[in-house]
């Protein structure tokens, strides 16, 4: 306080002549304060010390703060009576709001109207009485706030907002704009691009969002004065300064729209680059069982740029294509389209199977050609590595360590020479299988078999422990042509295993021609769990 504070400000207890519960300020202290010019306001929220009728000679608190002419305080708000109720939050949150808030009054006499019209709505007409304001309610509180810009106006365009107003009528170091998307705030200060001394844009702004402006002026200290406008009437009045900026073009046409089969069964998983307008609202893919075709649509978020189509059919291909909308509601144009297939992927996908084998004569040589596969059985992409030629006398051979005479590293090299195969006795057939990139194989001469959907194990004896196994049968390949089953296999594990898992550590049967077996268990420990693998005539076993 002797360095000259602006406002001095006491809560608590107290009474005509004491502040604190214990006391430790007096009205005696107040009379000899010798902190000179400039002295501080006193705000006192307790009870008494705004009295002016005390009987005792020394006088009230507030009296002998305002009436110490070597220093003390250059007036005093504080209560004159006894209180029941504390209203202090409305009193220090009106008065010191009014002070230091949006209109920064610095009449201190007009800065008390805002608590005791709040008192008065509130219906606290003994505390509104209470409050007395001692000395010149005509004094302007020291505190810097210099005087605001006026005729602030936003102008919207497209991502930005340009803002203009008059100049202070007094010299101030510069001006700050605040912002806000409602009238009422919260309202922040902005990175506003100067254009002139007194306009800038405000580049921050997202189109189809309604802003909300104040400007206030900055002197060479830092302090601010009150707000150019309050955004009180924003339903039709002069006082609301805000601005729609919209977008007038559409965004240009999304990119890198892709597809691919999850193979988890009546979905596809679509993808795509981001827009590069950052008021992207929306994308939207439209999709249906033709092409060119569209009845159903997605709308995605404009955070995204993948989704997951559900509730499709399985088997059946789709042709979709994607747009993308912004804030302002302007729709770009539609991609070119794609398509993509939903499959439910049991066990192992291995890629198609070579279909297209020809032989020719080169000299005493013969060569083989073929077509790189480029999906898997389920028709998804897939990338072959290499290939596996095999040779037989035998017309309708199974493929076989023995029978293999070459192998082609690389999915492209699809030729194959069999050297002085054109000048041996007798007749030669040919298979090729291509391997993928997770080493699955190729039916041989045809498409794998299909799997087995459904099959049942019961429990027929105890001892011995016996189970029967039954299941349909097998009549065509993975893609529905008729195929011919040689036999079944019987794998065990003791935990789930994946078909990628089985193998001859895991088989427990094999050439089965029947659709039941009885399988004796006695000597299995623990749980048991059964696959039966379908084995064409190709040797080619059924993926799952």
């Amino acid at each position: 306080m002797q360095s000259g504070a602006a406002i001095l400000s006491y809560i608590g207890h107290g009474s005509f002549e004491t502040v604190g519960a214990t006391t430790f300020f007096t009205s005696a202290d107040a009379s000899s304060l010798t902190n000179g010019a400039p002295v501080p306001f006193m705000v006192n929220v307790n009870c008494l010390a705004g009295g002016f009728n005390d009987i005792n000679p020394i006088g009230s608190l507030g009296e002998d703060m305002t009436n110490n002419p070597n220093g003390g305080a250059i007036g005093a708000l504080a209560p004159a009576g006894l209180s029941i109720f504390f209203v202090g939050d409305v009193v220090t949150d009106q008065f010191f709001g009014s002070l230091f808030g949006p209109t920064r009054e610095r009449v201190l006499g007009a800065a008390t109207l805002a608590f005791r019209t709040a008192l008065w709505n509130q219906g606290s007409a003994i505390d509104l009485q209470s409050y007395t304001y001692l000395g010149d309610p005509a004094t302007r509180i020291a505190t810097p706030a210099p005087a605001p810009p006026t005729g602030l106006a936003a102008t919207a365009g497209n991502g930005q907002v340009t803002l203009s107003w008059l100049a202070s009528p007094e010299s101030v170091a510069g001006y700050r704009v605040y912002r806000a998307t409602r009238p009422s705030g919260p309202y922040a200060p902005i990175t506003c691009d100067s254009a002139t001394t007194t306009s800038c844009v405000d580049a921050t702004v997202v189109n189809a969002t309604t802003y909300y402006y104040y400007a206030v002026s900055v002197d060479a200290e830092g302090f601010q004065g009150r707000w150019s406008n309050f955004n009180s009437d924003c339903d039709n009045g002069p006082d609301c300064v805000h601005a729609l900026p919209v977008n007038p073009n559409p965004p240009s046409t999304p990119t890198g729209l892709a597809v691919l089969d999850p193979g988890i069964g009546g979905s596809l998983s679509v993808s795509w680059s981001k827009s590069p307008e950052r008021d992207i609202r929306q994308y939207t893919i439209y999709y249906g069982t033709q092409p060119g075709l569209y009845p159903v649509k997605s709308t995605i978020p404009a955070s995204q740029t993948s989704t997951l189509l559900t509730g499709l059919s399985d088997g059946v291909r789709y042709f979709m294509v994607l747009t993308a909308t912004n804030t302002s509601g302007l729709e770009s144009a539609r991609t070119a389209e794609v398509s993509g297939t939903s499959h439910l992927i049991q066990g192992i996908a291995p890629p198609r199977a070579i279909t297209d084998l020809t032989v020719g004569v080169s000299g005493s040589d013969l060569v083989l050609n073929w077509t790189q596969p480029t999906v898997d059985i389920y028709g998804r992409p897939t990338t072959v590595v290499s290939y596996h030629i095999y040779a037989s006398p035998l017309m309708n051979f199974v493929p076989s360590a023995a029978t293999q005479i070459g192998f082609n590293p690389g999915g492209s090299n699809t030729r194959f020479v069999h050297v002085g195969a054109a000048i041996q006795p007798g007749s030669l057939f040919y298979l090729v299988t291509a391997v993928d990139v997770n080493g699955f194989v190729s039916g041989a001469g045809r498409d794998l078999p299909n799997g087995i959907q459904t099959m049942t194990v019961a429990l027929i004896s105890r001892s011995p422990q016996t189970v029967r196994l039954a299941w349909p049968a097998i009549t065509t390949d993975i893609q529905g042509y008729a195929t011919l089953i040689d036999h079944y296999q019987i794998h065990r594990a003791s935990t789930p295993v994946s078909r990628a898992s089985l193998s001859a550590s895991t088989l427990l049967r094999d050439s089965i021609t029947s659709l039941t077996v009885d399988l004796d268990l006695t000597g299995t420990t623990g749980p048991s769990f059964f696959s039966v693998i379908a084995v064409d005539d190709r040797g080619n076993l059924s993926p799952f």
